[in-house]
């Protein structure tokens, strides 16, 4: 009786931590985490590529967190907003912008490829820039060259 169960709580702790190791693998194929710094007025690029892994109409974009100077974490400046867009290595627009006036849940945001971009096994950067250009940010993105 004690072995049964004890194997009925090895497998209710497998499973539990199957759920958990589910959750995490959520994320888009090659997905980048990334941590700015954007200077007042400027725009930076990420450094770390990610690629498609195959031919794709959309890349993955999301704004998980950001600190204005003087400002509260994750408070936006009233009506303004955070840019972000796929680039090539070599810094030429790849994707649509999307615009994040706060932080975004882990789902669907996914936004279009320009013609020409998003074929397989691509790599690209990720640009950021904000609206509000009296103070420098941190930006912390989660993005992919491929869909959610």
């Amino acid at each position: 009786m004690k072995s049964m169960a004890k194997l009925i709580s090895l497998f209710m702790i497998i499973s539990i931590l199957g759920c958990f190791s589910l959750a995490v693998s959520a994320a888009p194929a090659n997905t980048v985490y990334s941590d700015l710094w954007v200077n007042a007025g400027g725009s930076t690029y990420e450094t770390t590529t990610s690629a498609t892994t195959a031919t794709r109409k959309t890349c993955y974009m999301r704004l998980r967190w950001f600190k204005f100077q003087y400002f509260p974490d994750s408070i936006m400046p009233g009506g303004d907003y955070i840019y972000s867009r796929l680039y090539t290595p070599l810094h030429t627009q790849a994707s649509n912008y999307a615009s994040f006036s706060g932080v975004t849940s882990v789902g669907n945001y996914n936004y279009s490829y320009l013609s020409g971009f998003g074929g397989s096994s691509q790599s690209y950067v990720i640009k950021s820039n904000s609206s509000y250009s009296l103070t420098g940010y941190w930006v912390k993105l989660d993005w992919s060259a491929n869909p959610y």
